[in-house]
């Protein structure tokens, strides 16, 4: 739904506010405050919702990500992360209060992307395994995403994301038994920052649009993104960046 540039210069902390707009519900406010090591790898997280607090550690080994330890109330929800030797994760694993309870395990081709993903839920007793496979045209810059069951019977539903030459994804479909159901197009500056997004009905008809303005501080680091959700401001957020 959004994709941002990476920070520049070095950050020791960005206090986040986020104010969200509906015309059918009281304003949403959400805050988060980030810490980040001399290398803006996070450190620390802590998020306060409308209803509870949310805080996260983060524990790196050779430079990776290696877990990160979630604490919400009592609940202690705890992710694990192994890589293969080009650094990419291939297994997810997440437990709470120290039992498993989803695991994610990731092929990927010689691009670095991922060709296959299994999604593993140990606590349900039914759907407890799904599949994802991926199908790439690299001269169209294509993929194709087609989920399986644990039965290997693939879902009458599938996704298609189209690429610019930079990666960045220009247009997306959805099918339902080969046909559209919606679609949506995007556009980015320069710096990756995602610009306008608009999402369209099976018929091709205009369903909703989405613009994003942002404002710089003196390091070219965004301290102010506004959405607005066909015309409307629809959320706001400020970045109080803290830097080394």
């Amino acid at each position: 739904m959004d994709s941002t540039q990476d920070l520049l210069g070095k950050v020791k902390k960005m206090n986040i506010n986020i104010l969200r707009y509906s015309e059918y519900e009281n304003l949403n406010k959400e805050n988060q405050v980030i810490y980040y090591d001399k290398k803006n790898k996070i450190i620390k997280e802590t998020i306060n919702h409308p209803n509870f607090k949310e805080e996260t550690v983060f524990n790196y080994e050779n430079k990776l990500l290696k877990s990160s330890l979630t604490k919400i109330g009592e609940r202690l929800m705890k992710s694990e992360y192994k890589y293969d030797s080009n650094k990419n994760i291939i297994e997810l694993n997440q437990f709470e209060n120290d039992t498993l309870y989803f695991s994610k395990i990731t092929k990927f081709d010689k691009n670095n992307n991922p060709l296959k993903s299994i999604y593993l839920h140990p606590n349900h007793k039914i759907n407890n395994k799904k599949i994802e496979i991926f199908t790439y045209n690299y001269k169209k810059n294509e993929v194709v995403i087609q989920r399986f069951n644990e039965f290997n019977k693939p879902n009458n539903h599938y996704l298609k994301f189209y690429f610019d030459k930079n990666g960045f994804t220009l247009k997306t479909a959805s099918f339902r038994n080969n046909s559209i159901i919606y679609s949506s197009k995007t556009a980015y500056d320069k710096d990756g920052n995602l610009t306008k997004r608009i999402n369209f009905n099976k018929d091709k008809e205009v369903k909703e649009s989405m613009e994003y303005m942002n404002k710089y501080d003196e390091k070219g680091n965004i301290i102010l993104r506004e959405v607005f959700l066909n015309g409307k401001l629809y959320e706001k957020t400020t970045y109080d960046i803290t830097y080394y």
